[in-house]
């Protein structure tokens, strides 16, 4: 455990560490810009301790990395280099040691005997559930994490499980954002109410459990103003594949509104040149969504495709620049990618202010509102299924929206 004072002092320490190994340049600024923010973090926290399970929560606040532990298997390269800052953090806090190649791997989840049964019914009753891929991690990770608590407290079967076991585990959870802390609770609740429909519980121990409360869209985004999104339009090396690449994304979000998700399974073939229209399925609801293409985009699109996008046979229009040549690995490399941007353009934020590639659609929503657009036009545009989501998106008082006509038919989109 180590103050919040320990903490910048250690991140200042092994930041000259670095330098004086000589690590590259681009190295030294993901860590700078990852110990930067774990220390707003703490100080707006007021976190008066730190472990490896802060690390994990800002981990998961952050970046949406969930894991488990800092030494897991199986990473991404993006997911990857999130947490090697904190891995190096986290060792030189316990040892005094400096040590880029920490990678103690933990071994992989193995049920014990007593939980196996209930687990794997579990997993495929999330499975038949038709989940996102990311909701069903999530809970896996949870539960996991709930199985070996229960071990550790001496709990060796489901059937043995008690609000006193459960009240321990939640404990060890307390510093948790209220965000964070709801969705352990979603997992876990899950988890026993399935043990006590399917009978491994007699009692149904998921009515034990808090209610947090979670305010939708509860943070406040940054809203984009036009000088800060070409400050950091300017802040990208053109010049570079990596560049091309990530200012056409930019541009793209910008002027699209498209998700990460979005622009990671855009496809050659979703472009109509002669039309200047794309035409995409969105990942989120599966909706048809048809954009126009402006010029500004189509050009730095072109750009890349011809200048900066690696020879491969994927079909995506962005890929990895690292071998092999496959599509973007996560949607938190998108957002580190902005980062980077961010710290050269100088931009500065409000506490608690979010500013991740998402931030960028409310800045077009806004902008539409601005302009006078009707609101079904915002949420078309946006991909949204229900205008009011859009309502809840744009953070405008409910007056401002009855404001906007409703009458779409002189509009285009």
């Amino acid at each position: 455990m180590h103050s919040q004072k320990e903490v910048q002092q250690a991140t200042n320490e092994i930041i000259v560490a670095l330098e004086d190994r000589q690590l590259a340049e681009s190295s030294i600024d993901q860590y700078k810009q990852h110990y930067q923010e774990l220390n707003a973090y703490c100080k707006h926290g007021e976190l008066r301790s730190i472990d490896e399970n802060t690390l994990l929560e800002f981990l998961r606040s952050q970046y949406d990395v969930h894991i488990t532990s800092l030494h897991v298997k199986g990473l991404d390269r993006v997911a990857g280099n999130h947490i090697r800052p904190f891995t190096v953090l986290n060792w030189y806090l316990m040892t005094g040691e400096i040590n880029t190649r920490v990678r103690v791997r933990n071994p992989l989840f193995i049920c014990p005997e007593g939980f196996c049964d209930s687990y794997e019914a579990f997993m495929e009753y999330l499975r038949q559930k038709d989940l996102a891929s990311s909701t069903v991690r999530n809970y896996r990770e949870t539960v996991q994490q709930f199985i070996r608590h229960m071990i550790s407290i001496g709990v060796e079967s489901s059937e043995m499980i008690s609000p006193a076991g459960i009240l321990s585990f939640l404990s060890a959870f307390k510093h948790f954002s209220t965000n964070s802390f709801s969705y352990l609770i979603t997992g876990i609740r899950q988890y026993l109410s399935f043990l006590f429909c399917s009978g491994f519980l007699d009692e149904d121990l998921s009515e034990t459990l808090p209610q947090v409360k979670k305010p939708r869209y509860a943070g406040i985004p940054h809203i984009w103003s036009k000088e800060e999104l070409k400050a950091i339009l300017n802040a990208v090396d053109r010049m570079s594949p990596t560049g091309k690449r990530d200012y056409a994304i930019m541009l793209l979000v910008i002027q699209t509104g498209f998700r990460a998700a979005d622009i990671r399974r855009l496809k050659l073939k979703d472009i109509d040149w002669k039309g200047h229209k794309i035409r995409i399925t969105t990942a989120k609801n599966g909706q048809e969504l048809e954009l126009p293409l402006l010029e500004s985009t189509g050009w730095a699109i072109i750009d890349y495709l011809q200048n900066g996008r690696p020879k491969t046979d994927c079909d995506c229009v962005f890929t990895r620049h690292i071998a092999p040549y496959g599509p973007i690995g996560s949607t938190s490399g998108l957002d580190f990618a902005l980062g980077r941007y961010i710290m050269k353009a100088g931009i500065k934020f409000k506490k608690g202010e979010r500013h991740g590639l998402h931030t960028l659609r409310n800045s077009l929503a806004k902008n539409m509102l601005d302009a006078g657009a009707p609101l079904p036009v915002i949420s078309q545009t946006l991909g949204h299924q229900n205008v009011n989501t859009t309502a809840i998106y744009l953070k405008i008082d409910i007056d401002g929206l009855r404001k906007c006509a409703l009458d779409i038919s002189e509009w285009e989109v």
